[in-house]
């Protein structure tokens, strides 16, 4: 059974935490991607990245749907299971 990593509760000397200094950052990161998007030297590439992280944050990631090969659909505990035997059997990386 794996654990998910917690969060570093370490402060610095002031009482800080990361996520704390990360926080206070959020309107600079959000300037610079919106600057990004707006900079016509930017590649296509750096805006369309800029403008991910920004809807992504927005509005949260996309849902991902998984699809059969064979067209049924199946719940998801037996499509997990049939990718983690492919992957076992060195079908999938």
């Amino acid at each position: 059974m794996t654990s998910k990593r917690a969060r570093s509760r370490r402060t610095t000397a002031d009482g800080r935490t990361i996520a704390d200094i990360a926080i206070g950052h959020t309107e600079k990161a959000l300037g610079a991607l919106t600057a990004i998007i707006d900079r016509t030297e930017s590649s296509d590439a750096a805006k369309v990245s800029a403008a991910t992280a920004i809807l992504d944050r927005a509005w949260g990631r996309p849902g991902q749907f998984l699809d059969e090969p064979d067209g049924e659909e199946d719940d998801l505990a037996t499509l997990l299971a049939a990718a983690r035997q492919r992957v076992l059997q060195g079908r999938e990386p």
